[in-house]
């Protein structure tokens, strides 16, 4: 199978940003230290505080299989995102597939 992207886009609270960051760049380093993939953190160009967690898998199976993504530790982290975060309703989640 190809590889696949896995993403989470939202908009962090402004006056939480440097909290933020801190939080995320533990999330990187853990991540990259016990998992076997790739990840990357983006913010929009033009839009400020709007971030993109961008997970990079080997196969479509990795994107479906929970624990492929994360840890305990990992998720410990990750739960921790919430409290950043401006509208809980409008977090996106996609899955994007190689084809070519």
């Amino acid at each position: 199978m190809g590889k696949v992207i896995f993403s989470v886009s939202y908009e962090i609270i402004p006056e939480k940003r440097d909290n933020y960051l801190v939080l995320m760049k533990k999330i990187k380093e853990q991540i990259k230290s016990s998992e076997n993939q790739d990840y990357t953190l983006y913010e929009d160009a033009e839009r400020p505080n709007l971030m993109t967690e961008v997970y990079f898998l080997q196969n479509k199976g990795d994107s479906t299989d929970k624990k492929k993504i994360q840890d305990e530790q990992t998720e410990s982290l990750l739960g921790q995102i919430e409290q950043f975060v401006v509208n809980q309703e409008q977090v996106a989640i996609r899955t994007f597939k190689e084809i070519i």
